[in-house]
């Protein structure tokens, strides 16, 4: 079981500039990367931007905090168009595994960033990386 509370503390308290500069520059920088595809419906409120390539979905950028999920093999593709320094990068084998676990005590923080509550049927101690972006989004 991977906890990933600890980078999410972390990433809540960087996500101000998050906001307001680096996500646009990680965005755009990714753009320019001709076989990735961004999915975000921001006029919606969508709090996370899906990466795809090939109609898969490789990677998840939190707009709210600097946090970029990706699949393993595709790392240094999204590593190399993007500043590190500027967000917490989680590197998993896929996005359906319930292998990640996350501090109760967190919920009620996520739910005020997100702007979303969280879904009863996800379990803190193990869900998925999907679960949360599904209960984030």
């Amino acid at each position: 079981m991977t906890d990933i509370s600890g980078i999410l503390k972390a990433s809540f308290a960087k996500s101000e500039s998050w906001r307001e500069k680096e996500l646009a520059a990680t965005i755009k920088s990714l753009t320019k990367v001709p076989e990735l595809m961004i999915d975000w419906d921001k006029d919606d409120g969508e709090t996370w931007v899906r990466i795809l390539t090939n109609g898969k979905v490789i990677a998840y950028i939190a707009v709210v905090i600097p946090i970029i999920v990706v699949i393993s093999d595709y790392v240094k593709t999204i590593l190399i168009s993007i500043n590190e320094q500027d967000c917490f990068v989680i590197e998993v084998e896929d996005f359906d595994s319930k292998t990640y676990s996350i501090e109760v005590v967190l919920i009620p923080v996520i739910e005020e960033v997100f702007r979303r509550e969280w879904s009863a049927h996800i379990k803190p101690e193990t869900f998925s990386i999907n679960d949360f972006w599904w209960t984030t989004v």
